[in-house]
């Protein structure tokens, strides 16, 4: 596959991303392992680039959950422990188990302070 700026019917925009996917490209992708509703046909595709604020401008970042990667020690006891629960059939990574057991603590927290009334 290869980025191309072929002229076409049709003149991209500067945000648009073009590919041009042939025939061996698609084979070569479907002979790769990937399945054939994930890759691309053979032909021409115009993707967007960017403008996401602009196609979704009701979006609000600030109040989405965002993962960030973080480098901690931890006791190695409690990494096989989260590990071993994480081999279970319906058991998430064990990364996402040590995330939810350090939510349910903190919502726990957050329960038990005393919620303070305004007088006046």
């Amino acid at each position: 596959m290869r980025k191309t700026g072929k002229k076409h019917n049709t003149k991209p925009s500067p945000d648009d991303v073009v590919i041009e996917v042939t025939e061996d490209d698609y084979r070569r992708e479907v002979k790769s392992g990937v399945n054939e509703s994930h890759s691309l046909k053979p032909g021409r595709h115009v993707f967007r680039r960017g403008g996401f604020k602009a196609r979704h401008p009701d979006f609000d970042g600030k109040n989405t959950t965002v993962k960030v990667q973080v480098n901690i020690r931890l006791d190695r006891d409690i990494v096989e422990h989260f590990k071993e629960r994480a081999k279970s059939t319906d058991a998430a990574k064990y990364e996402t188990e040590i995330n939810n057991a350090l939510r349910s603590l903190i919502d726990s927290e957050k329960a038990r302070r005393p919620r303070l009334r305004s007088v006046g």
